[in-house]
């Protein structure tokens, strides 16, 4: 990720909590995402099941608002109890396995320790249940943010981790906000990210 698409919440109508599932590894996500929600009076939650990356988080947000587990587990059990809304959600979590020459046997490896099987199918399979959990308690306004994913190329398709979230949206009514980037995967993956937004009237 290199575009910082989740700058884009301070251009957005924001009417509810704001999430984010993937806490940063010091790009500044969970820092910027923090600072704009505390700043406006917003709630603020993220979430990673990584212990460093939630340790991290924890020290960012001053202990307030961050949980360690899975997006889908946050989403599914943690959040309806919390009596709030999405607005925003960045979603930035299961990395997608790529063919930039990086040995991810390592990875795979820590993913394995966490009960996570990092194949590119669950990191995409993540991604789409997380999309349909957020839009089960969406805001007035409720916008979300796939990171790495883009239109390939060659086959014209949706590809990335939000790649099986976007028809789903489409079909709840959400709508596409930003020019898609098309590309290869390493370009995709330096500038790819797709914004989705409905409002409820």
């Amino acid at each position: 990720m290199g575009a910082k698409p989740y700058t884009q919440v301070k251009n957005l109508d924001i009417t509810g909590a704001i999430i984010e599932i993937g806490s940063e590894r010091s790009e500044g996500s969970t820092t910027f995402l923090y600072n704009f929600a505390k700043a406006n009076n917003f709630p603020f939650y993220t979430v990673d099941f990584n212990k460093e990356q939630y340790f991290n988080a924890l020290r960012i947000t001053n202990g307030h608002g961050a949980y360690n587990m899975s997006g889908e587990e946050f989403l599914g059990n943690i959040f309806p109890l919390l009596g709030e809304k999405i607005s925003f959600a960045y979603l930035d979590n299961f990395d997608l396995i790529t063919n930039d020459g990086r040995d991810w046997e390592k990875r795979k490896a820590l993913y394995k320790q966490y009960g996570f099987d990092m194949t590119n199918t669950n990191s995409k399979i993540a991604h789409m249940t997380q999309a349909v959990l957020i839009e089960k308690y969406q805001a007035k306004t409720c916008h979300i943010i796939f990171d790495d994913t883009w239109i390939d190329s060659l086959s014209k398709e949706f590809q990335g981790k939000g790649a099986w979230a976007i028809r789903p949206l489409q079909h709840a009514k959400f709508k596409i906000q930003n020019n898609i980037f098309v590309g290869s995967e390493i370009d995709g993956l330096k500038n790819g990210f797709v914004l989705m937004s409905k409002i409820n009237k």
